[in-house]
């Protein structure tokens, strides 16, 4: 009796560990799938075409330095164009210190690597250059930004979030 009880006792765990292998398997092909699916994702090449349509920005900060009433806080929040050609439109509302300002037009070229960070750089109303860089995520539907370079006399800390409209 003893002898069938081990027999069948050896059977049930061999099978269960044959079983529990399989999916222990199953499970490392997912896990597996999921890594190459992730890989993929990787792979994807940004492009001015492919980040261009609107965006709406939002953006916060502060100018440390600037002539009144522009230091202090600030706040925007508009529309970002950016086109295949590599140049864009912004049209931005504005809060600068708690003064609010109408919608200001900017337009300038933009620099889109292969690893989707680049810049945006644009012409300050005849102030000077202001740069942004950024890095664009999900497969472009949003782009993180930051100032990197403010116009003469101005030093600030900003940054913001464009997300894609439609998508």
């Amino acid at each position: 009796m003893k002898k069938i009880f081990a027999s069948t006792s050896l059977i049930v765990l061999a099978t269960s560990i044959f079983t529990l292998g399989l999916g222990l398997g199953d499970g490392i092909k997912s896990v597996q799938a999921r890594k190459d699916e992730d890989r993929g994702r990787d792979r994807f090449e940004c492009t001015a075409a492919e980040l261009s349509g609107n965006y709406g920005v939002l953006s916060t900060g502060k100018f440390v330095q600037a002539p009144e009433p522009l230091a202090g806080p600030f706040a925007a929040v508009g529309r970002l164009t950016v086109n295949a050609n590599n140049t864009f439109s912004l049209t931005l509302r504005q809060n600068f210190n708690g003064t609010i300002f109408p919608p200001a037009q900017f337009a300038g070229n933009s620099r889109v690597n292969s690893d989707c960070t680049g810049t945006l750089t644009l012409a300050d109303q005849g102030q000077g250059t202001i740069i942004f860089d950024f890095v664009a995520v999900d497969e472009g539907r949003e782009i993180q930004f930051m100032r990197s370079q403010d116009s003469p006399g101005t030093k600030s800390v900003i940054t913001g979030v464009a997300t894609k409209q439609g998508s």
